[in-house]
């Protein structure tokens, strides 16, 4: 699948609440949370992977994070990561 169907896809699933995988994938880029599960573009250590073996929002984090250089060709994406480079910063910044 491309980059772009893929993140159509991604934006087309909801949660209860109505919440995009993309969006929930990019605020767990914001907060860091990503990491924790050790995710992969194919699996995820998860509670959500590991019971429905469904996409979750930390593998669509990490296809963001490997696409980084083309998505940053749109504005919204840039600003996206510049936020996202700031919040790395502020928490790296007292090593």
């Amino acid at each position: 699948m491309r980059l772009t169907e893929f993140l159509r896809w991604a934006v087309k699933q909801k949660d209860r609440k109505g919440v995009s995988l993309l969006q929930r994938a990019r605020d767990t880029l914001l907060s860091g949370s990503h990491i924790k599960y050790n995710p992969t573009a194919g699996s995820c250590s998860c509670p959500y992977f590991r019971n429905t073996g469904k996409t979750c929002k930390h593998m669509v984090a990490v296809v963001i994070l490997r696409n980084r250089k083309v998505l940053e060709r749109n504005e919204r994406w840039r600003e996206f990561f510049r936020e996202y480079d700031r919040r790395i910063e502020e928490a790296f910044s007292g090593f």
